[in-house]
């Protein structure tokens, strides 16, 4: 039986407004799904109209939703759009993709992760950037992978 999440793309910080609720099936665990978010939304700048590099750079929130489930499903199956108002689908974390709410300065990476634990009574256990996320999870993982080889 997989780990399944539900993650929220929101339109603006602290709110109900949801983009896309995105499900997944199975790894939905902070060192499967949530290193999967962290590691591609890292360094991403949410931003209003743009020119040059574009890389790294979503032209509003509904822009970095699209690239996030164009960079995330693989064919068949694990990956689906639901209603954005859904819940209670069997989840054990829930992630909420949001921009800092000091969007003003263009020239920060300014988007942030929330994870909740929802087995464990809708605890939040991160909320931060994918830089921290990444530093907090991906460092787990690799100490837990060294313990497991020695």
């Amino acid at each position: 039986m997989g780990t399944r999440s539900l993650t929220y793309i929101k339109s603006e910080y602290d709110t109900d407004d949801n983009i896309i609720c995105m499900y997944r099936q199975y790894d939905g665990y902070p060192e499967g799904h949530g290193l999967d978010l962290a590691n591609f939304l890292n360094g991403f700048r949410v931003i209003n109209g743009f020119s040059g590099n574009p890389k790294l750079r979503a032209n509003g929130m509904g822009c970095l939703a699209a690239q996030l489930v164009a960079e995330l499903k693989e064919g068949i199956g694990n990956i689906y759009l639901y209603p954005t108002d859904s819940e209670d689908c069997g989840e054990e974390y829930i992630y909420e993709i949001f921009m800092s709410p000091i969007l003003g300065q263009q020239n920060i990476d300014n988007v942030l992760i929330k994870c909740i634990d929802v087995w464990n009574g809708n605890r939040v256990i991160f909320e931060g950037s994918p830089q921290e996320f990444i530093y907090q999870y991906g460092e787990k993982l690799q100490e837990d992978e060294v313990q497991v080889s020695n």
